[in-house]
């Protein structure tokens, strides 16, 4: 059996803009259906409907959701403990 993957996904301006929400979600779905997929670590600025959509999918899929919230992390000119309760991976 191949192993699953954890696979980060962006919806962000571009891809609200490229493309409409079904399409969006059947790429999604396409990818899924390719390539055994464990977690789906979610990164979208297009609203919480958004979010729930694709939480859904995750279920649909009995994939773990993350949601990622870019608050600090990605910001080249600071940083963070490693021990700040900020911070949360999935574990491996």
């Amino acid at each position: 059996m191949q192993a699953k993957r954890d696979t980060q996904l962006v919806i962000g301006p571009y891809e609200g803009a490229t493309f409409s929400r079904e399409e969006i979600l059947d790429r999604i779905k396409i990818y899924i259906e390719a390539v055994p997929t464990r977690r789906l670590i979610i990164w979208n600025n297009q609203g919480d409907a958004w979010f729930e959509r694709v939480v859904k999918l995750c279920d649909e899929y009995h994939l773990e959701p993350y949601l990622w919230y870019p608050v600090l992390g990605d910001r080249m000119d600071r940083s963070l403990p490693s021990d700040s309760e900020l911070v949360c991976s999935p574990t491996l």
